[in-house]
């Protein structure tokens, strides 16, 4: 029950107690009060009328009228006149049946009890008679009634004023109890939450202990993110550089090429630097390192221009660069090339450096090694060239037939507005077997075949096209669940494009909106990148989901876990993790090491932890232990 209610049925109860006690008392006064002015008229009355009659003569007839002119006119219930022996003289009574304002049941429960007056009525020396009389009390009894009436009417005003006053002022006071319930509530669903402290003593001081609950928390949380973040970069980068190791950036570049998500075409570019040996016999090693520390910063330098790109050091003396962009075969290597070119004319006066450099094109279908294949051969021949000579080769067969914008546009445009959109089912299994979510990639029919995403994505991302086809891919899942009556929760990616388009993200909204029951079947999740670069964005949209019951996940996490971990308000449901970092999981005790403080941090924010690309029972088994909730990968399809 409500503090409202209960205020409301305190109010009542009090003044029904009020009431009843003002009501016995007023009640019980003005009884005895009536009764004794009903006594004291009957008294003047009777003394009055006996007076008058002892001096008219003592005519019945006249007596009689007199007595029936009094009885008339002073509301009596009877008036007697008896002789002294007793004999009945003259006699009125009321005969009529008068009508009352007040009830019979109210003339029942309060009568008035008063007594009859008598006096002598003389006739000169000696008595003539008894006159007798007794007032009617039924008009004394309407007057108690109307005043009854009125302490009720003013009873229930008053009740009702104290009623509305208590509960505006109990709403006032009660306010911050309510953000006090809210920060509770948020709390138990491991979202930190701070709020104002309120004017009240006492509510400041609970609101101050929540708040200081929620710091404490959150700072917890906050230097197990950094020291995972520390772990993390001491496991995948280059002690000296801090690039990413040969380890780290091969997994990512195996992932790269594998995957059926993203542009699997792009340049890759191994640059080396000659002789390092003689660098360090010449300048030492002190000297020698931080000249790596520049080319490293030089070929890093790159990736800040290109949103999916990634460098790393793969020796002593290799660093690569890849960068998942179409139709840059020349402007990448080019660029690199004279921030080299730059370095070395620099440095000239200080030492001579080589910096041979092999660029590779990607196309789909190439295998990893088939790529470092193509780039130690490019390599090689870049190296006979000397100094800063470079070469290109081409690693894999463009499957692409179309290779005009515009042609894509026109292809693009009709299998959106024909809907011809297909969703992949990938299951996400809990480690006991049931499944907890679907995954539905998108899928297309061109040129015969039904392509996974990296076909065609990276056109309709050039074409700007990218919020439709989600919007196409979420009516698509929708109308897949309500045809199947399926339970089961489908798990759909969000591009950025969609996320900062309001048209776009308010009619997606809409869509689900209006399939309210669907809406908790529904996951929608946004990579690691897209939450980090619009933080603000993707929490305006986290809310709004929550609020229609979808589920929110964010995907590819694995690194700048400090941002992560500052999303700890919005409720995610969870988090998977980056393929690179669950692959030969068995074989990493450092890896297994930083998955475990990941799961330990995610399951403090109440989040479930999804490891993605499992591939084998090994690493499904390795897995749990770290405390994995739930896998997906070529093993669980």
């Amino acid at each position: 029950m409500s503090l409202i209610k209960q205020l409301w049925i305190g109010i009542v109860v009090l003044m029904l107690i009020a009431f009843g006690g003002s009501f016995v008392v007023s009640t019980l006064t003005g009884k005895l009060y009536l009764e004794q002015q009903i006594q004291l008229k009957n008294m003047d009355n009777v003394t009055a009328l006996a007076l008058s009659l002892s001096q008219m003569e003592k005519d019945l007839v006249r007596l009689e009228l007199l007595i029936s002119a009094q009885f008339d006119v002073g509301h009596y219930e009877w008036i007697t006149l008896t002789s002294p022996d007793d004999e009945l003289l003259v006699e009125r009574r009321q005969q009529q049946d008068l009508t009352f304002s007040a009830p019979a049941w109210f003339h029942r429960l309060i009568p008035l009890e008063v007594e009859p007056a008598s006096a002598m009525i003389q006739d000169g020396w000696q008595q003539f008679g008894e006159l007798s009389l007794n007032s009617h009390t039924g008009y004394a009894i309407d007057n108690l009634w109307d005043g009854t009436i009125r302490m009720v009417f003013w009873f229930l005003a008053v009740s009702l004023a104290a009623g509305l006053f208590g509960t505006y002022f109990l709403r006032t006071v009660a306010r911050p109890l309510d953000s006090v319930v809210t920060q509770a509530e948020a709390i138990g669903e491991r979202r930190f939450i701070f709020s104002d402290e309120p004017k009240t003593q006492e509510f400041r001081r609970l609101v101050s202990a929540m708040n200081r609950l929620s710091h404490r928390v959150r700072a917890m949380l906050e230097r197990e993110a950094q020291q995972l973040e520390k772990m993390r970069v001491e496991l995948q980068h280059d002690a000296l550089t801090g690039l990413p190791n040969r380890t780290f950036f091969m997994a990512k570049l195996e992932q790269f090429v594998s995957s059926d998500e993203s542009e699997q075409a792009g340049v890759f570019i191994i640059v080396r630097v000659l002789d390092l040996n003689t660098i360090n016999t010449l300048l030492g090693h002190r000297e020698a390192d931080e000249i790596l520390i520049r080319i490293a910063a030089e070929v890093a330098s790159v990736t800040s221009e290109y949103e999916v790109s990634f460098v790393g050091r793969l020796n002593g003396s290799d660093f690569a660069l890849l960068v998942a962009q179409r139709h840059l075969t020349e402007a990448v290597p080019e660029a690199l090339r004279q921030k080299l070119n730059n370095l070395v004319a620099e440095m000239e006066d200080q030492v001579s450096l080589s910096l041979p450099m092999a660029c590779c094109e990607i196309n789909p279908g190439v295998s990893r090694a088939a790529l470092l294949a193509s780039a130690d051969g490019a390599l090689a021949s870049a190296e006979i060239k000397g100094n800063q000579g470079w070469h290109s080769a081409r690693a894999g067969q463009s499957a692409h037939r179309r290779t005009e914008l515009e042609e894509w546009r026109t292809v693009i445009s009709r299998m959106l507005d024909d809907d011809d959109v297909v969703l992949g089912h990938f299951p996400v299994k809990a480690l006991d077997g049931s499944i907890v979510q679907v995954e539905c990639p998108v899928r297309m029919h061109l040129d015969g075949e039904l392509r996974h995403a990296a076909y065609f994505l990276p056109w309709v991302s050039r074409l700007g096209a990218l919020p439709k086809m989600d919007i196409k891919v979420i009516k698509k899942a929708i109308s897949g669940l309500v045809e199947e009556s399926s339970e089961a929760v489908n798990a759909i990616n969000v591009s950025t494009e969609t996320l900062l388009d309001p048209s776009a993200r308010e009619e997606l909204l809409a869509v689900i909106r209006s399939n309210g029951s669907i809406a908790p079947l529904l996951a929608l999740e946004f990579s690691q990148a897209t939450v980090i670069r619009y933080p603000d964005a993707f929490r305006l949209m986290c809310s709004e989901l929550k609020a229609l019951g979808c589920q929110v996940g964010v995907k590819h996490v694995g690194d700048n876990l400090s941002r992560i971990s500052q999303l700890h308000d919005l409720g995610l449901d969870y988090i998977k993790i980056d393929g690179v970092l669950s692959r030969n999981i068995a074989e990493s005790k450092e890896q297994q090491v930083f998955i475990r403080g990941l799961c330990t941090l995610g399951h403090s924010l109440g989040i479930n932890m999804i490891a993605v690309s499992v591939t084998s029972s090994e690493e499904q088994a390795v897995l749990k232990d770290l405390g994995i909730d739930a896998i997906t990968g070529p093993f669980v399809a």
